[in-house]
């Protein structure tokens, strides 16, 4: 038997994700089970915890792109500069500070180095890259490097 879900307007989702993670009500809870399962059938994703935190990351990022306010010539200047000393830094100690902890990474070249110290200063790397820095730097850097640092 083949499953055939309505279309729900982005907002009405929105507002019943909102709803089920503020006052957990058993309609909000109904409607956001209709949308993962939605979900899990437009996407393929079999496993539903997965498919729960995609789709909130999904729903969680703004509906306009984001852009990087733009920085002036001394500002990225600055910026640069100090992300080269902590890229620097990196390469050195083969560990990354995150406010959420260190990560070790081991060797990693300089250009790996520049990335993961704007991962980790976001407030510094957006205006030196003139782009959006990810918000899941942290997990990310402790997926993709902790293997390599042994």
């Amino acid at each position: 038997m083949v499953k055939t879900y309505q279309h729900v307007p982005e907002s009405k989702v929105r507002d019943a994700w909102r709803r089920y993670n503020i006052d957990n009500d058993l309609e909000s809870n109904l409607e956001v089970e209709r949308d993962i399962d939605a979900f899990m059938s437009r996407t393929g994703e079999r496993d539903r915890s997965k498919a729960y935190h995609l789709r909130e990351r999904e729903l969680r990022q703004s509906d306009e792109p984001y852009t990087a306010p733009q920085a002036s010539a001394a500002d990225t200047k600055v910026a640069g500069d100090k992300l080269n000393a902590v890229a620097k830094d990196i390469m050195v100690s083969g560990r990354v500070a995150f406010a959420q902890g260190n990560v070790h990474v081991g060797r990693v070249s300089y250009k790996e180095g520049l990335d993961l110290a704007a991962l980790a200063n976001p407030r510094l790397g957006e205006p030196y890259l003139g782009r959006p820095i990810r918000e899941d730097g942290f997990e990310f850097a402790k997926r993709v490097y902790s293997d390599r640092s042994k």
